[in-house]
């Protein structure tokens, strides 16, 4: 059926009002109460009407609403300093974004996808950096969501995966798989393993700080990798043979021996809305130890 426009949404009037509710992100509306009408709608089209396009517009709809809803979610766990949660539905709204992207373009804008995206993602970059996993898997056994057919590449069942049919996503529910390999990657498919949590966990206090700091939760705002040369207070007048300053547990000549006498931090710029210019500058010491931190807030002319 190809991509939804903004505009096709509009053709039907008893749409209008959620469109017009989403387009308003910025200002924070009550989206979710949208949600009920839009399924007793996506439900009428498709059975009453058997119009699939306006089924596939409900659905774009309904996961519009599940992003912006969960970013501001997020964005409330972040400043409450429930960092795991936050990050959990950070998760949660690259993939949907990423779904949407397929059947709907938001080229404009007006959707706001875009702007969430690049917030995720610099958020994700904060964890410093997000390193994970990434599986390669046989799979041996998958049914479609759709027709609840076994499905393979011998036995196509005629739905192709992330279409829309009657207002539902078509995905292959897998009930048997093999794991084959394991690949390093730098945007792991999930946030929450225990590396990750350990530095959401270390970094909860700047979270915090960061999050309290923006206006809203579309406030843009990007991190500026930066490298100070001189050394953490922590790591002057340590021994050699004294435990590091890191926690880790090991001896300083056995852990830090030079990695800490560079001090890298974020430069987080937040942008003002209507002056679009940085308006702050946060510093902080990343580094996976427990001394990460904002260090400060300076204003700039």
């Amino acid at each position: 059926m190809g991509q939804i426009e903004p505009s096709d949404a509009e053709r039907y009037p008893h749409l209008l009002l959620a469109v017009k509710e989403i387009a308003r992100f910025r200002e924070l509306p009550d989206l979710p109460r949208h949600l009920d009408n839009l399924a007793e709608r996506k439900e009428h089209a498709v059975k009453t009407q058997g119009d699939e396009p306006q089924a596939k517009t409900i659905w774009c709809l309904e996961r519009l609403v599940s992003v912006h809803t969960e970013f501001v979610s997020a964005h409330n766990s972040m400043r409450s300093g429930d960092v795991v949660d936050a990050f959990d539905k950070i998760e949660r709204i690259l993939t949907d974004i990423h779904l949407i992207r397929g059947h709907l373009n938001d080229a404009s804008g007006k959707f706001g996808l875009d702007l969430i995206q690049n917030i995720a993602w610099n958020w994700v970059t904060l964890l410093d950096p997000p390193y994970g996993i990434s599986h390669g898997s046989i799979i041996k056994r998958a049914y479609c969501s759709i027709c609840q057919t076994k499905v393979g590449i011998r036995w196509p069942c005629g739905h192709i995966k992330g279409e829309i049919y009657g207002g539902q996503l078509c995905f292959r529910v897998i009930k048997e798989a093999e794991v084959i390999e394991i690949s390093p990657t730098d945007r792991p498919g999930s946030l929450l393993l225990i590396n990750h949590r350990r530095r959401m966990l270390i970094r909860a206090g700047m979270f915090m700080e960061l999050a309290d700091k923006l206006l809203s939760p579309y406030t843009f705002w990007f991190p500026e990798s930066i490298t100070d040369l001189k050394q953490h207070p922590k790591y002057r007048d340590v021994g050699r043979n004294a435990k590091c300053p890191c926690d880790s547990g090991k001896k300083r000549k056995r852990c830090c021996t030079d990695g800490n006498l560079k001090i890298k931090h974020w430069d987080i710029y937040i942008i003002n809305d209507h002056t679009k210019r940085p308006i702050h500058a946060i510093k902080r010491q990343p580094q996976d130890a427990p001394h990460a931190e904002i260090r400060s807030a300076l204003p700039t002319s």
